[in-house]
């Protein structure tokens, strides 16, 4: 995804592809992880205070744990996916204390999907 002269409502629409993705294609995205959360972490930091884009990372962050495991997954796998999906956020988190910080507003969001996805 283009950093450059994106809107707000392009850039939401765009990350919420991997949504879908991840409805396709289930586990087979689990390898893909790293790279897909990367991408809503840069698409937070680079989001303002866009609402919907904060909306669209914290669907795309619940689509991904919810279909990357199902009945047949293992605890330790699941726990696996939930700590590749939610350790890049809690470090975005952690490492912008700063109050005004968008990466760490957005964040917020999509963390408190993962508790129901």
């Amino acid at each position: 995804m283009s950093e450059s002269k994106e809107t707000g409502g392009s850039r939401s629409y765009a990350i919420s592809l991997y949504e879908e993705v991840a409805r396709v294609h289930g586990k087979l995205i689990i390898p893909q992880l790293p790279r897909v959360m990367a991408t809503v972490t840069r698409s937070l930091s680079a989001s303002g205070s866009s609402p919907q884009l904060h909306q669209a990372c914290a669907k795309v962050v619940s689509a991904l744990v919810r279909y990357s495991i199902d009945s047949n997954t293992s605890v330790t796998e699941a726990e696996e996916v939930v700590r590749e999906v939610a350790q890049p956020l809690v470090e975005a988190i952690a490492g912008n204390r700063n109050a005004t910080s968008f990466v760490s507003t957005g964040s917020n969001l999509p963390v408190a999907m993962l508790r129901n996805p």
